[in-house]
């Protein structure tokens, strides 16, 4: 099959073309969300990173470091300003979605969290562990209510 010069990305009708490949973490992805606003990707991964990749072009992804096991979920707040992550090493972690990374680490759950979610205003997450418990955490006060 040969190219041609005027191929165009593809509608939901046609065939799908790869726009992107982002490429950075060193193990398994666990989790890839698209924050539509920001036109960004978000990934967290068993190596225990986090990136935000911007779609721009030549963007250089914010690459946020902290876990000390595998991140296992990410999410982002409706207005895209904070990512909220969990891992395996039992915290629930909220970060500056900027190039700063900043985190505030929340402890209280005994075993590996599992999943992680703002709710629609961003003020709560929800957050889900192996220790069979479903915490809700104020996100300005960083402790679970």
């Amino acid at each position: 099959m040969k190219a041609t010069p005027d191929l165009k990305p593809a509608t939901l009708s046609g065939d799908p073309s790869l726009l992107k490949a982002l490429q950075g973490h060193k193990d398994k992805i666990t989790k890839c969300i698209f924050h539509q606003s920001l036109k960004q990707v978000i990934s967290s991964s068993n190596d225990g990173l986090i990136f935000a990749w911007g779609l721009r072009p030549n963007a250089r992804p914010n690459k946020f470091i902290g876990h000390t096991g595998a991140v296992t979920d990410v999410a982002v707040n409706p207005l895209g300003t904070l990512i909220a992550s969990v891992s395996r090493d039992t915290t629930v972690r909220i970060w500056n979605n900027n190039a700063s990374a900043q985190c505030t680490i929340m402890k209280g759950h005994s075993a590996p969290v599992r999943s992680i979610e703002f709710n629609q205003d961003g003020s709560l997450l929800v957050s889900s562990s192996d220790d069979k418990l479903v915490k809700v955490w104020d996100v300005q006060k960083h402790k679970f209510v």
